[in-house]
């Protein structure tokens, strides 16, 4: 950048001339002076701007992009997560129906012998009874014989 001489002892007789005091014209003379003095290659041109506008747009296309990998990533393997879950859990449900219908199938049987033993003990029950009672009937017709027997004929 060229740098362009500032006349500083110029400028402050004209803002003397002016109507200023010798205060103020050093004052804006000492202003002006250090303005001029400063890096301006510390300002940002529209260049600049521009190439930082399309660096940022880049970094931000870049940022999207790899969040959208990511998140595609983290989607897919969700996915398989929960596949492999379900795949785990029908598979525990299977062995656990089968589980369940082995004990169903457990207390059938055990229910049928307990039928089949209390059909028995009915029907040896029945038998007892049958032969207390074909007992006491025959008692009872050996108390009629032995009553009728030995019992005086009626009428006499």
């Amino acid at each position: 950048m060229t740098a362009i001489a500032l006349d500083t002892y110029a400028l402050v007789r004209r803002l003397k001339a002016s109507g200023l005091s010798e205060d103020q014209a050093e004052a804006i003379t000492g202003v002006l002076r250090d303005g001029r003095e400063s890096d301006l290659a510390q300002l940002a041109t529209k260049t600049d701007l521009r190439a930082s506008e399309i660096a940022l747009k880049t970094d931000l296309r870049d940022s999207v992009s790899s969040l959208k990998t990511d998140l595609r990533e983290n989607v897919s393997a969700l996915r398989t997560d929960l596949r492999d879950n379900v795949s785990a859990l029908k598979t525990d449900l299977r062995e656990t129906e089968l589980r369940l219908d082995a004990k169903i199938a457990d207390l059938a049987h055990r229910m049928d012998l307990g039928l089949a033993a209390a059909r028995a003990d009915s029907k040896l029950l029945e038998q007892r009874m049958t032969i207390k009672l074909g007992a006491l009937v025959a008692a009872g017709i050996g108390i009629m014989i032995a009553v009728f027997r030995y019992m005086p004929p009626a009428g006499h």
